[in-house]
């Protein structure tokens, strides 16, 4: 380990965005270390997936300027003051998984928790586009859920269904069991003919399609 920092960051920055950022500053500092002289390549480990894959892209995601201040550095890099027998080299990056037990994986974690410990900067004024649309993602989640609950149909109270989701429980449960629960919803069925089984007096026979 030859360099170690921590940076406090905005909280309007998304986990993905400081995990682009760790890897600008990181990159800023390995330029200016005296080192880079004997260095070749300089390899980004990271156990981000999609910032590994989308350091080299053209940016469509959050951090867009902080994805093309990387590539600069990265292009640079090259062009740095080096030996005569050290080749250009590059930058490339490398996913690892988290908890590998990478000592440089470690210590990052550890700076982590050392910099929340500390206070968050000066807020400002705007999110990044991955946190607002996080955000916006949980805003349509919790109107949804509480449109639900002021309007759900009494057929769906009567089933305990009583929660928006885009993916209910219900859909997990065997076919044979989530046909009953469809009929029951659609009040469309074989009901007259399985109330006048068991003879439940006060069942509604008729079917709701008519």
């Amino acid at each position: 380990m030859v360099y170690r920092e921590s940076l406090s960051l905005d909280s309007t920055l998304s986990y993905f965005d400081t995990e682009v950022t760790a890897v600008k500053e990181a990159l800023k500092a390995a330029l200016s270390l005296s080192i880079a002289s004997f260095s070749d390549n300089i390899w980004i480990l990271t156990d981000n997936l999609e910032v590994a894959s989308l350091l080299f892209e053209s940016p469509i995601s959050s951090s867009q300027v902080v994805f093309q201040q990387i590539q600069a550095i990265s292009r640079d890099w090259p062009l740095r003051s080096r030996l005569p027998h050290i080749p250009p080299g590059k930058v490339q990056a490398y996913w690892i998984p988290s908890h590998s037990g990478i000592l440089g994986n470690n210590l990052a974690d550890a700076s982590t928790r050392e910099r929340l410990s500390k206070p968050p900067p000066t807020p400002r004024g705007y999110v990044s586009f991955d946190t607002a649309k996080n955000r916006i993602k949980a805003e349509v989640s919790t109107s949804m859920k509480d449109y639900w609950d002021r309007h759900a149909l009494f057929s769906y109270r009567e089933l305990a269904i009583d929660s928006y989701s885009r993916h209910p429980k219900e859909l997990s449960l065997a076919k044979p069991f989530l046909s009953r629960l469809y009929a029951a919803r659609s009040e469309h069925g074989d009901f007259a003919e399985y109330h006048c089984g068991f003879n439940h007096e006060s069942a509604n026979l008729h079917c709701g399609c008519g």
